[in-house]
This record gives C-alpha cells, structure tokens and sequence, in this order.
C-alpha cells in the first residue's frame, strides 16, 4: 500500500459527506481542561454507553447555558454537577444544551458530567464502527473530522485542545481495548475488564479514539541514545506475524524522524498501533489505527505524532500541514532507510499524481460548500502537499529546511496545540532569511504547475552554452512559477549538473561547460512538479534569439565588458543585482544594428557572486558572475 493507495481508501470513507462543524462553533465559551471518560463497549453489539465528567474554565461572561456537541441519535440520560441534577435539552441540532442556572463568569472552574447511552449515528464517516475479521466483531472509531460527537458528547474545534483526560473503558472479558496515552492499569470485574487509559499531552478532540476486539498485544520498548519509549502494538490474531514483522520495522522510522526532527513528542506515554477494519489508517495520539502493517502506512501515520497530533492544523482548510507533513515524510524515511531506488519511485508518484489533473489548490479554498472528501483529496492535500515541501526545501536548502522544520515544531505558540499555514510559512522564511510568500501564493493558493520549453546550444569552437528557459502554467491562477531548474548536461564520457534560478519567463542563461555536451535533462533528481516539458539541443546555426551578447570576464575584478550583436535596433535593459537583490547596475541602453559595446566600472563593490540581467523585449539573458 503506497502513500496514494492510503489517500484514496480515506478519501472514499468521506465521499459525498459535506462539512458540518457545529451550527454553534463560535459560541461554546470554554475550555476543556479534563475530561474522565467512561465507556461500556461489547464488539458484539453496536452501541455505547457511558459518561463523560469535565472540568471547564469559562472563557469569557456569558449567561446560565453551555453546550456540548452530540449527535441527535445518543440520548441524554442526566447531567450532574456533583450531586445536584441539571436541567438539559436536545433539540434535534446534534447538539446538547446544559443549564447550569448561575451566571458565568471569566476564569470560572466548574465540574459537570452527562450521562448518556445510544446506538451510534451511521453517516459515513466511520465515527463508530463494528468491523469483523475472522468472524471477530471489532467496534473502532475514527473521529476526523467532526465524527466525535457521534459517540461522545465533546467540545467538536479545532481552538481548544484537552489538556488531559482518562478514558475508562468497561469490556467483557477475552477482549482488549486500545486508546490513547498510557495503560495504567486493566480491573477485572464479574465478567468484565476495565481498561484505563490516561493521557497527559493536550489532544485534539478528534484524535480520542478506542478499539475493543479479542486482540494480541506485542508490547515492546524503543531505545534511543538518551531514553527509551514503550512502543505497545495491537494485532488481529490471525494477522499476528505481520504485526510483529511491520511494528520491528518502523521502529527504525520511529528511530529516523526522532533525529532528523524533534525527539518524540509523547514520550512519556508510549507509541503503538491498534488494527482496526479500514482500508486506511487513522493517527490516533500516542496510538495509530491501521488496517495492516505495510511500511508506508506504518511511516505516514507515525510521522503524524509531529505533524497533526504534537501540531495540528488550525482550521481544516490548512489540513496539508497534517497530511503533505506525514505524506513527505514517508518519502523521506525511503530516501534515508531503504534502497534508493524506492526513493526516485515516490517521488515520480507524486508528481504524477498530481499532474493528472491541471488545477486544484492544496489550501481548501472553503470548507463550506465543499464535501469531506476534498479535505482528503489524494492529489491535492497528500501528494502535492508533500511536493510543495519537497520543492522548498530545493529552493532553500537541506540545512534551512531541517532547521525551519524544527523551529516549528518547537515554537511555544504551536507545539502541543494549532498552526496555519501562514504560521509554518513564517518560521521557514526565519530559518531560511527568504521572503517565501510568491513560492508559497503559487504552489500552496495558486493552482495547477509548469511546463518547461528548454533549448540550448554550445558554441563549436569554445566551451560557451546559451540556454533559453520559457514556461507556460496549467493554470491561470499563476503566471509563473519561480523555482531554481537542474539541468542535466553530459555525453557519453562525462556530465554535469547545473542548477539554474529561474525567475521570469523566456530567461535565457550564458555561461560556461567544461566538455562538449551532446545531451541534457531536466530535473534529473526529480525537484520539480512538472509535466508536459520538453528539452532540445539546436544546431550551432539557429539562434535562440536575436541577440547575440557575451560578457567579459565571469571573475570580474575592475570592469564588467559586455559586447551584444543585434540584427535589428532596439533598447534592451541592463541590471546587475547582488546576492540580497539590490540593483548595482540598472541602465537602458539602445542596441543598433551590427555589435555594440558597453563597460562598467565595478572597482569599488563587495566580492561575492552577482547576476547581470539583460532583457530584450519577452527575453532575458542571465549570467552569474563573481567579484574576486
């Protein structure tokens, strides 16, 4: 199961459901700060019961009411605070509205619990699931995105996280219950098992999960250089040597991102997978839901404790922070830990997922009119989400990339709660001293992606290279994308690889080879999304256009020489710009018929590289020169 088999199985589960947060999403006016859960769970019978006591802090003044989500379908037996019974109603909204008949005021603590029982709503989502495997009932839930309320009544947002809760969860025996946090202990009573889970690390409201069915458990531990982590898995029986033979192996990813990113961010709890009947898999905190062990899924929802669980996305429109995150990531755990060849495979994947269709937006433009399903679009939030972090970390560096990674993942104002994606963007562009906004206006809000028309020619008797880039979109949503272009030169005895900063349209670019080439290609390591280009060597006779310009000496030290041959008058711009983009030269200059020639004098600037700038008409030459 590869990366674009897990999106689609969870795309499918969400087709044709629209979005529906809560009518009254606004208006909620506290917070979580504990939950105790206690649910009854027989795997043999499609039903729930239980309570839910919560300590909340009042946000703001407000009036006597408070509310909880909750499907319509689950009844409301009671609700107390302490002893003393509160006044309730359910009004068809899916939504349960709670007196508690005194006036609230900011800052308040108040303890309240809602007792409950009822059969599930069935709406697609697999909010509350009984699933089979060799005819064993398995009742699971999955929550994302708004599937919580359909089994327990909870505070549905994504601006609050619980800063801890227990869940208790009462079984009849010769079953397991898998949950989030640590198991602290199992009670036996009569005929019944009470599983007690407790999880510390704050945790979105959609990431509360349990799984009741006659599991195996695989209990393990993950050493590291400096501690170690209890690392408990949950297998089907049947399937129990592919459980052990896929969790050993993602202990080495588990090894991989705790290096390459931030140790672990729950380790003081454990991590784990509990089997459960989807296609899929699910990132449950602290406990992943899989429906097998394959290495890629197995690497895409461990990756998701960083990107979704430790930081998760602050509105459902930034939902590529959660999924592009852990999508790119398991790329990056074949680039590093299995055979290279498996790394060149994913990335073509990618880029060809996402080229089969020519727009589509990786930010969801609005979760109001859209269904689910675009939320888990396998193209656009998966795939080209990996790829646009992918393509940054081309523009700006490993060192920036990793660097900016972890500045995120450990910025106070995000780690253990809610990110945007301007906030991500903000912390790249500190890491990488870039002003970021037109990569990420184009790949992240715009639509659609390049392709390439590349010619270039070497001249027969010195070792000079003249090489056009033009680029039209598949989108008109941008005009252009700016990215740095590899091109592959070599012929038969030798190559070269040269990476070129494409930064408008019809660019074209001088410089210098050490070899005859005969052959180029583009974006030989697969940077790139693109689709549709083409690359040419033209004869030594055709022009690329109708200039012909050399510059003199590309290690400069007093003047710069330019010489430009035209064919016809016209006025051509000249601007030599430093590594910060400042203008040193910045000079029109008409070109007659025949050569014309221009010198500058640059005694007096820093040593450094520079880029001279020459633009006729649609058509710009480049040439990257050093000051020694």
């Amino acid at each position: 199961m590869n990366i674009d088999d897990i999106a689609k199985s969870e795309e499918k589960n969400y087709k044709n459901h629209t979005i529906e947060e809560t009518s009254h999403f606004s208006h909620y006016g506290f917070e979580i700060i504990y939950h105790d859960l206690y649910f009854e769970i027989d795997p043999a019978v499609r039903a729930i019961s239980g309570s839910v006591k919560s300590i909340i802090k009042i946000d703001a003044f407000r009036d006597t009411v408070i509310h909880f989500d909750l499907a319509n379908e689950l009844i409301v037996d009671s609700v107390k605070r302490n002893d003393v019974f509160l006044n309730h109603r359910q009004i068809g909204t899916n939504v349960v509205f709670i007196n508690l008949g005194k006036t609230l005021e900011t800052d308040m603590l108040d303890t309240l619990t809602i007792y409950y029982h009822g059969i599930p709503p069935s709406n697609g989502f697999g909010s509350f699931t009984q699933t089979f495997h060799d005819s064993v009932p398995n009742i699971w839930t999955l929550s994302e995105p708004f599937g919580a309320r359909d089994w327990w009544p909870c505070k549905q947002t994504l601006v609050d996280k619980i800063d801890s809760l227990d869940i208790h969860i009462k079984i009849p025996k010769g079953n397991q219950a898998a949950s989030n946090g640590s198991l602290l202990n199992i009670d036996t009573i009569s005929d019944a098992y009470i599983f007690n889970w407790k999880t510390t690390y704050p945790i979105a409201t959609y990431l509360v999960a349990i799984s009741v069915t006659n599991y195996t458990s695989i209990p393990m531990t993950i050493y590291f250089k400096n501690d170690s982590l209890t690392y408990l898995n949950y297998v089907y029986p049947e399937d129990y040597i592919d459980g052990l033979d896929g969790s050993l192996i993602n202990i080495q990813v588990m090894k991989l991102f705790d290096s390459l990113f931030t140790p672990y961010p729950f380790l003081r709890e454990k991590y784990g997978h509990a089997q459960f009947g989807w296609g899929g898999g699910m990132e449950h905190q602290t406990m992943s839901f899989v429906g097998n062990f394959n290495f890629e899924l197995l690497a895409h929802e461990l990756a998701h404790q960083w990107f979704g669980d430790q930081i998760t996305c602050g509105t459902w429109q930034d939902i590529w922070l959660n999924e592009g995150f852990a999508t790119y990531l398991t790329g990056i755990a074949y680039e590093h830990l299995i055979d290279g060849i498996y790394w060149t495979v994913y990335k073509r994947n990618q880029v060809n997922n996402i080229c089969k269709e020519t727009f589509g937006s990786t930010y969801v433009e609005d979760t109001s009119r859209t269904n689910v399903s675009r939320l888990f679009s396998g193209r656009l939030s998966y795939s080209k989400g990996a790829m646009i972090l992918h393509m940054l970390r081309w523009k700006i560096g490993d060192e920036a990339f990793y660097r900016g990674m972890k500045n995120y993942l450990q910025n106070s104002r995000y780690t253990y709660g809610f990110a945007v994606s301007q906030d991500f963007i903000s912390e790249m562009e500190i890491a990488s001293s870039m002003n970021l906004q037109e990569f990420f206006d184009d790949w992240l809000y715009g639509q659609g992606y390049p392709s390439y028309t590349i010619s270039w020619r070497q001249q027969l008797n010195n070792d000079l290279v003249q090489m056009k880039i033009s680029q039209s979109t598949s989108h008109p949503s941008v005009d252009f994308f700016e990215m740095p272009v590899a091109i592959k030169f070599y012929n038969k005895n030798t190559d070269t690889t040269i990476v070129f900063d494409n930064t408008m349209n019809n660019e074209i670019f001088n410089f210098h080879l050490p070899f005859k080439a005969d052959s180029a290609i583009l974006d030989p390591d697969i940077w790139l999304v693109q689709k549709n280009s083409s690359i040419s060597n033209i004869t030594n006779e055709l022009k690329l256009d109708e200039l012909v310009i050399q510059v003199n000496p590309q290690n400069i030290t007093n003047t710069i020489d330019i010489s430009i041959s035209s064919e016809i008058s016209e006025e051509v711009e000249i601007y030599l710009v430093n590594a910060i983009g400042q203008k040193i030269i910045d000079e029109k200059l008409l070109i007659d018929f025949g050569k014309t020639q221009k010198s500058y004098l640059v005694s007096d600037i820093d040593k450094g590289y520079y880029f001279l700038y020459i633009k006729a008409g649609k058509e710009v030459h480049t040439f990257k020169l050093l000051k020694i």
